[in-house]
């Protein structure tokens, strides 16, 4: 449901996992990959909102998902206090 926050970690993403030809190839996955590599490893969470609409991209927030914002910066700074 759009406006909905998703908490997951890298292992509920399911990302495959695969090795950039180039460094200008890294993203998410990479990133991922290499703070599992660091030790000790960090605990990794991911927060993200379902969109209302992903047909036609723009550069401005639909109002469901700009009326959850400030709900996702709380449970970041909750997150980061813990």
């Amino acid at each position: 449901m759009s406006g909905s926050i998703i908490r997951a970690s890298p292992d509920e993403l399911g990302l495959q996992w695969q090795t950039p030809l180039s460094v200008h190839q890294s993203g998410l996955r990479e990133l991922l990959q290499h703070a599992a590599s660091l030790s000790p490893s960090p605990e990794i969470v991911i927060l993200g909102i379902v969109p209302e609409n992903t047909d036609s991209p723009g550069m401005n927030l639909s109002k469901t998902v700009e009326g959850v914002i400030d709900r996702v910066i709380s449970d970041v700074s909750a997150l980061i206090s813990a």
